[in-house]
């Protein structure tokens, strides 16, 4: 059975992780110069944001004074810089 510190723990990476796909395909969509999948970017990054608030309500249900950061973990910063390796190595 798993622990309720365990639960939170997993609501809170699954919040990060879902942060995380949300910029980067905000990233994605903002290098694409086809602007037909622009567009499926910025609906994946808008698909992704209703998952950001999925996980952020379990996380405050769980613990009221929870509040998670909202930064982005680093390798999705460092994509973010302009890698031109991101895009291809990520946009599958």
């Amino acid at each position: 059975m798993t622990s309720d510190r365990d639960a939170s723990a997993r609501y809170l990476e699954n919040w990060q992780d879902e942060v995380d796909s949300a910029a980067e395909y905000r990233a994605m969509g903002a290098a694409e110069p086809d602007p037909r999948l622009a567009k499926v970017y910025a609906n994946l990054a808008a698909m992704e944001e209703t998952h950001i608030a999925f996980w952020e309500k379990r996380c405050r249900l769980r613990s009221p004074a929870a509040r998670p950061s909202g930064a982005l973990a680093c390798r999705t910063s460092v994509a973010q810089w302009g890698d031109p390796s991101f895009r291809s190595c990520h946009a599958i």
